[in-house]
């Protein structure tokens, strides 16, 4: 696990960017409802990717991925989707206020 989103007002509402091994073999995005009793995948197994760090602007999660891609979702539902196709080799996002 490289990547670990905590919601502020539920702390057994985890998400996971997480991978079978360091080089992201398998990497995928896992969501928790018990603080970890249990988990469910909500996007990924992506041979030699996962994401690298998650990043909340509003009701938005972003998801840095290790390939320098991003991934975008309402935190509500985690449909996860490629943005900003165009851009390549982001390493990480900031909230500018």
């Amino acid at each position: 696990v490289r990547a670990v989103w905590l919601d502020a007002d539920d702390p057994d509402h985890l998400i996971l960017g997480s991978s079978d091994g360091p080089d992201g073999e398998n990497g995928r995005i896992e969501v928790t409802h018990d603080g970890g009793q249990s988990w469910r995948e909500v996007a990924g197994r992506w041979s030699n990717n996962m994401v690298e760090r998650f990043q909340q602007i509003g009701h938005n999660l972003w998801a840095v991925m290790a390939n320098g891609n991003l991934l975008v979702t309402p935190i509500a539902d985690l449909e996860w989707q490629p943005v900003l196709t165009d851009l390549t080799g982001v390493h990480d996002i900031a909230v500018m206020p």
